[in-house]
């Protein structure tokens, strides 16, 4: 996983021992474009993005590693098509990954993972070295890794404050407690399905213009069907070929998203 820091925030860097020379360059958005410490302390980058900092070292001849880092700010952060919904109280055991946690929910953590995505309502416990997105009315306890928030908790690990933090739901998976286009408002909202369950044909109606993307997606978020609204307000569609089971129609809009769960019996 590539290192991470965050605008703002000290981050150091230490070389291995066995390097006797060390030179380092940081680029220009740091508070120290070069440095031939060992220890480099107390590096600040004042804007966003992924850095490559040049590491040349002599220990009998010269070599240049490079690093990458990722700088993070107040961009608005996009939940992964392959983020785990959490939508019970639960322990994580994943050590990798993406985790998205829904309004209500206490997530206790074993072991550190990746990025949590964490809604208004919810609770994590043990972040251990995990990115936590936190947004307004969400909490966190016993915090040791990087938090991007929207709230006045004071933490004991670093973070960074973002006024009116929200999340991106362009490319976020099927989740029950969104179904009805929360994401999108009344944009989205409006959209049924119907009839649900279904046999055969069912018709998408309350189509507005905006939609980027249709499809019906299965439980694992997979594409099933592609469909072309083009402009109409409604859309019928053939279930005839899918096997019996739980589906998602899933309507994309600028940053935002909608999945209405769909039964074909």
């Amino acid at each position: 996983m590539q290192a991470r820091a965050a605008v703002g925030l000290p981050i150091s860097f230490q070389a291995s021992s066995g390097e006797s020379h060390i030179f380092w360059n940081f680029g220009s958005s740091a508070s120290k474009i070069l440095d031939s410490s060992h220890e480099a302390n107390d590096i600040v980058f004042s804007t966003g993005g992924s850095k490559t900092i040049l590491v040349t070292s002599f220990a009998g001849c010269a070599r240049i590693d490079t690093l990458l880092l990722d700088v993070l700010d107040c961009t608005t952060p996009v939940i992964p098509s392959w983020a785990v919904v959490i939508d019970t109280d639960q322990t994580s055991r994943i050590s990798t990954g993406s985790l998205w946690v829904n309004p209500g929910v206490t997530l206790s953590l074993q072991f550190g993972t990746d990025t949590i995505y964490a809604e208004t309502g919810s609770k994590i416990i043990g972040t251990s070295t995990s990115l936590v997105y936190l947004k307004r009315g969400a909490q966190i306890l016993e915090n040791n890794g990087l938090v991007i928030h929207d709230t006045s908790t004071s933490f004991s690990g670093d973070n960074l404050l973002c006024s009116g933090l929200t999340f991106n739901y362009s490319q976020a998976p099927p989740n029950v407690a969104f179904r009805n286009g929360v994401f999108a408002g009344a944009a989205l909202s409006s959209i049924k399905v119907s009839p649900n369950p279904a046999t055969g044909r069912v018709t998408i109606s309350g189509l507005r213009k905006g939609i980027s993307s249709m499809a019906i997606v299965n439980v694992l978020g997979a594409s099933v069907m592609e469909l072309r609204p083009e402009g109409r307000s409604s859309l019928p569609v053939e279930l005839s070929s899918l096997p019996a089971g739980s589906y998602f129609v899933r309507i994309e809009a600028v940053n935002s998203v909608s999945t209405i769960r769909l039964v074909k019996e």
